[in-house]
C-alpha cells in the first residue's frame, strides 16, 4: 500500500476533526454569533460584519496550498489555544473587570476566533499557517 491513500484518510480525518470543532464552537458560542449578526443586520455601521466569513472561506480556499497540512507538527500550540479561548469566557463572566455590553461581545467573539485558530492547529499543526 502506498502512502498516497494513508495521507488521503489522514487529511479527510484532519478535515472532519476541524469540522467537529467548529461545530461545537458555534454551539457553545451561539449567544454571542447571534448578538453579532443582529447587531449586523440592524445597524449600516456594522454590515461589513456580514462579509467577512465568505470572504475568509475565499482566501482560505484560493490561497491553501495542497500540502500544507502534510507536517502536523507542533500542534500542541493548538492545545493551548483551545484551552485559553474556553477559559476566556469564564473568567470574563466572573466580573474581574466592569466591561459593558459591547465589549463583553467583542471578548467572547475574540474568543470564538482563537477557538477556531487553535483548532486548525490542533488538526492540521503549525505548519498550516505558515503556507
Amino acid at each position: 500500500m502506498s502512502a498516497a491513500p494513508e495521507w488521503g484518510r489522514s487529511k479527510r480525518f484532519a478535515y472532519a476533526q476541524v469540522f467537529v470543532c467548529i461545530a461545537a464552537s458555534i454551539a457553545w458560542w451561539w449567544r454571542s454569533l447571534a448578538s453579532t449578526l443582529q447587531l449586523a443586520a440592524s445597524s449600516d455601521a456594522y454590515t461589513y460584519i456580514l462579509l467577512i466569513v465568505p470572504v475568509s472561506l475565499a482566501l482560505i480556499y484560493l490561497e491553501i496550498s495542497p500540502y500544507a497540512a502534510e507536517t502536523r507538527s507542533e500542534r500542541w500550540v493548538g492545545g493551548i489555544l483551545l484551552a485559553a479561548a474556553l477559559l476566556l469566557p469564564l473568567v470574563t463572566a466572573r466580573r474581574p473587570l466592569p466591561l459593558s455590553g459591547s465589549d463583553g461581545l467583542a471578548l467572547s467573539m475574540s474568543a470564538l476566533v482563537i477557538f477556531w485558530i487553535g483548532s486548525v492547529i490542533l488538526c492540521f499543526g503549525i505548519q498550516i499557517l505558515k503556507s
